[in-house]
């Protein structure tokens, strides 16, 4: 039973992709700290946030609008990750595992909008 946000596995498991996350932006060049690192923790965050914060709103409606707002920041991510293995900021399999992960999390929140706006 869900009780709360914390309890629904994409929020988890997009607390714990930005973990990872904030581990490789700590390896960032240091010309990159004020860019790339900028956009991609405010991207990353805004993923479990906008989970929380609909979830939050006690109604499906908008629960629904703010996880399609966490869906974009996932694909921000995905897009970020991207340009960081173009760069050579990142090896190839840190690269999978992280766009693997986001992958996954697109999905599942796919379905759980898909599931909502049945209810609807």
């Amino acid at each position: 039973m869900i009780r709360s946000y914390e309890d629904l596995e994409i929020w988890q498991r997009s607390v714990a992709l930005a973990d990872v996350i904030y581990d490789v932006l700590e390896q960032l060049p240091s010309d990159e700290r004020y860019a790339l690192d900028k956009q991609m923790r405010r991207a990353v965050t805004s993923i479990s946030l906008n989970i929380a914060e609909g979830y939050g709103r006690h109604s499906t409606k908008e629960f629904v609008h703010f996880l399609y707002i966490a869906r974009g920041s996932l694909s921000e991510v995905k897009t970020q990750i991207l340009i960081c293995r173009m760069r050579k900021f990142v090896d190839a399999a840190t690269f999978n595992s992280i766009n693997g992960e986001a992958t996954e999390i697109i999905k599942m929140t796919s379905a759980l909008i898909r599931k909502l706006l049945r209810r609807c």
